[in-house]
């Protein structure tokens, strides 16, 4: 059954302050936009797999990672969903319609790691289920942040309940100093459209299972809960290790792709150049 739907204000994204959290579990509709992207297990209909995180931005997107499609396409998207072992009434899983990645990403590379996601269907908003607000820019004076995920743990397991960690922004040449070892994928160096992102405080990180999910700053007035500012892209060197750091796809640099295909000039006539999960 479809959660009972609430109507929420358009937000007003304007005071930002900063988020200082440690590593903890997410409270039940503490973060009402984040999404959940799986597959349905080989040979049935009701087993799922969870690939990647992402965030709702409106009533039929979701940002995420254009590297979660690498590997497996995707077929749909949870939302509401706080513990995966506990089937709850304001969970709601919806088929993905199609995915358009940002056309500089190559799957072989690490740049440009942004995608949108088409969900078949349009969403009610509730308690549990809302689209955050995306950044228009990275200059407010704000360095911490929060990624929020289901990914691998230090137990080396994934988490069955939404997990939360504080983290900070930290020059580019930060990670710039630990990619030398991926000069593949990293050839470029670090773009401007990526930031260095982590923490000096032992065990605090993303990891795998949280690519694709928001790093984000809370916003005041509550009406707009919550800026996205980065989308989780890629560790350096495994989950957690000393001090640190990954590399985020940075959300204000695409914004403007974003609106054009989502709520602009494009919003029609770039879809016919969707790959549709079969």
């Amino acid at each position: 059954m479809y959660p009972e739907p609430i109507n929420v204000p358009a937000p007003e994204c304007k005071n930002v302050v900063q988020l200082i959290s440690g590593g903890a579990p997410a409270n039940d509709g503490e973060f009402p936009h984040y999404a959940l992207l799986g597959y349905n297990k080989s040979g049935t209909s009701d087993e799922y797999d969870f690939r990647c995180g992402g965030t709702l931005i409106s009533d039929q997107h979701v940002l995420t990672a254009a590297h979660c499609f690498k590997l497996q396409l995707l077929s749909f998207v949870r939302l509401g969903e706080n513990d995966i072992t506990v089937k709850s009434k304001q969970e709601y899983d919806v088929p993905i319609e199609g995915f358009l990645k940002h056309p500089e990403n190559r799957f072989s590379k690490v740049y440009h790691d942004i995608v949108l996601v088409k969900l078949k269907y349009q969403v009610n908003f509730t308690k549990s289920i809302r689209p955050a607000c995306l950044s228009d820019t990275e200059n407010r004076n704000i360095t911490k942040y929060i990624a929020t995920g289901f990914g691998m743990t230090e137990n080396n397991e994934n988490s069955e309940t939404m997990m939360k960690v504080a983290l900070e922004k930290f020059p580019e040449d930060d990670c710039l100093a630990r990619v030398k070892h991926l000069e593949s994928r990293y050839g470029l160096g670090i773009l401007p459209g990526q930031m260095c992102v982590g923490s000096n405080t032992v065990g605090r990180d993303t990891c795998v299972g949280d690519s694709g999910g928001a790093l984000q700053t809370v916003t005041n007035p509550s009406t707009c809960t919550f800026h996205v500012v980065g989308v989780v892209s890629t560790g350096l060197k495994g989950c957690g290790i000393g001090k640190a750091r990954a590399v985020y796809t940075k959300v204000p640099y695409y914004l403007d792709w974003i609106e054009e295909i989502v709520w602009g000039a494009k919003m029609n006539s770039a879809y016919e150049k969707i790959l549709v999960p079969k």
